[in-house]
């Protein structure tokens, strides 16, 4: 990833006449980035990274995790395997499991799914019992 200063500085250089070769000498940056970065300027007018794209997109969208939350909050004891055929879900099961712990917060125990409390375990310190 080519800093935005530097972009700028390649941009600048190529407008005042320097040639693509000159540029990768000057900024130890390869042929092929430079071409991108002034292609990327051309075509959009700025040297900004364009991450609109970046990364995977989720699963399940911000409606359908609240209907998981609903139903989960409204029978407890249902299945990962029974909220999947409920929300007609293409996902795996243990897809769905971890959006229940992770994004909405749900532990599993004893048969039933429920929020997780905010009570902090005491731990041993230094092999002796506090």
């Amino acid at each position: 990833m080519v800093k935005i200063e530097i972009r700028k500085l390649i941009s600048d250089a190529y407008k005042n006449g320097k040639r693509i070769r000159e540029l990768v000498e000057i900024f130890q940056i390869p042929e092929r980035t430079i071409c991108g970065l002034l292609k990327h300027e051309r075509e959009t007018g700025s040297m900004e990274p364009s991450n609109q794209n970046c990364g995977r997109p989720p699963a399940l969208t911000n409606a359908e995790l609240e209907e998981m939350k609903k139903i989960v909050e409204e029978q407890n004891d249902i299945t990962l395997e029974e909220i999947k055929e409920k929300m007609h879900l293409s996902i795996c099961i243990s897809a769905i499991s971890r959006i229940l712990r992770f994004k909405l917060g749900f532990n599993y125990k004893k048969k039933r799914w429920s929020q997780r409390s905010e009570i902090v375990r005491k731990t041993r310190v230094s092999g002796k019992n506090s």
